[in-house]
This record gives C-alpha cells, structure tokens and sequence, in this order.
C-alpha cells in the first residue's frame, strides 16, 4: 500500500526508500508493528521533495489508515 501510494508520486525509486526507511527503523516488509506505521508514513513523506507530491501522499495514506467502522 504505501509502497505503491509513493510509486503515485516519486516513481520506481519508491522501493529503494521504502526499504531504506525499513532498514532505519529495523523493521521489515512481513512483520511490521501496526503501531509504528504512522510514524513509518511520516517518515516516508519527509522524503518527498515537491510539496503537491507530498500533499497527495499524505492525503492517500490518511484514506488507508482511517480507522474502518466495525459493523455488528
């Protein structure tokens, strides 16, 4: 997901900075910590240096990450 929200806004170097950022916080693809992932995102959005790019990352990943209501 976030991985393909930044591909939107920097191309196929998204996955070299995902796997950095990865690596920074000494997580990894298959087990990262739910609770770490919106510090993750922010993080990552550092990284975009044009401000609609980052604008529009930002919003895309609020979309996701929004608590979904649970139905009874």
């Amino acid at each position: 997901m976030i991985e393909h929200e930044l591909a939107k806004v920097m191309g196929p170097i998204s996955r070299i900075i995902v796997d950095d950022k990865l690596a920074e916080f000494g997580e990894s693809r298959d087990s990262f910590p739910e609770d770490r992932v919106e510090s993750f995102v922010k993080a990552i959005s550092e990284e975009i240096a044009d401000d609609s790019g980052k604008a529009m990352f930002t919003r895309a990943m609020a979309e996701l990450l929004r608590p979904k209501p649970q139905s009874f």
